[in-house]
């Protein structure tokens, strides 16, 4: 239900008692859900769960998470092992320093879900390159080091054979500037705030994700599944958050987390091209 205030969602909870208040984000809103529920005398646990993680900026919230009194039942949902290791730490380290020996909210493991649509399952387009995407927030700070591409697409024995397309947003301009002087000369076509009919079309021209991320803070990479969904092929790091959702030769390929290593496993996809085609389609 909807609430136009705050005495109205309290007269609706007072009448209805939740079984369990969920957060969309554990660090956005999750203390003050916390608070409010303690403060209303509620007897319910209160979840959240784990996006985008930062040990630097998380610091605070895990500390405000603690002052606001979670209880044993509380709980972050982490949607990685690498997250429920990561908040761990956190609320280890948070309690430590404030000396509290409050044993909540625990940590547990929550895969998202998640479903491709039928509309999504058309036919494959195809062109003469095999296009190689790479999607998501541009933020050499919090998401891949995309700079990575200029020494793999020079040491590339047949670049021509290859689309790279970079696509996403943020606010890091300078970045996106600097991709853009960088791998513009390349080849390497950057696309900046696109919508989601132009991300479905890349998923749909692509044969190729790369995703070379290799953060804490990249705990699910919903971008994979997506992917998939369109018959794209992953091509991703060996990290805890893509780990789970890419089996290495079954569908997908899993990467070396240093950049050294990149161009030698591009060049396998360089030499099978019919393969990764037959990988994705065996997906539509």
């Amino acid at each position: 239900m909807s609430c136009a205030s705050l005495s109205q969602l309290i007269d609706n909870i007072r009448a209805n008692p939740p079984a369990a208040i969920f957060c969309s984000d554990f660090v956005a809103t999750y203390p003050e859900w916390i608070d409010f529920r303690n403060r209303q005398g509620l007897d319910c646990p209160v979840y959240g769960w784990t996006h985008s993680l930062s040990y630097q900026r998380y610091t605070a919230d895990i500390m405000r998470i603690l002052n606001a009194g979670p209880r044993p039942e509380d709980g972050v949902l982490c949607t990685s092992p690498s997250a429920v290791a990561v908040v761990g730490k956190l609320l280890d380290s948070a309690r430590s320093t404030l000396r509290q020996t409050l044993s909540g909210p625990g940590c547990y493991l929550f895969p998202l879900p998640f479903e491709s649509q039928p509309s999504q399952a058309r036919q494959k387009i195809t062109g003469d390159k095999l296009q190689v995407l790479t999607l998501g927030r541009l933020d050499w700070q919090t998401k891949a080091g995309l700079l990575v591409l200029e020494p793999l697409i020079r040491q590339l024995k047949n670049p021509e054979k290859f689309k790279f397309v970079i696509a996403g947003g943020g606010d890091n301009r300078s970045y996106i500037t600097l991709l853009q002087r960088i791998l513009g000369p390349l080849g390497v076509e950057i696309k900046v705030d696109i919508s989601d009919e132009d991300k479905s079309h890349l998923y749909q021209t692509s044969q190729v994700l790369f995703m070379p991320v290799d953060n804490y803070q990249e705990t699910f990479g919903l971008v994979i599944p997506e992917a998939q969904s369109h018959g794209c092929v992953p091509l991703v790091s060996d990290f805890d958050g893509f780990r789970s959702l890419v089996k290495h030769g079954e569908n997908g390929l899993l990467l070396p987390t240093y950049a050294a290593k990149i161009p030698d496993q591009l060049k396998i996809i360089s030499a099978m091209p019919l393969s990764i085609r037959l990988m994705g389609n065996a997906w539509m």
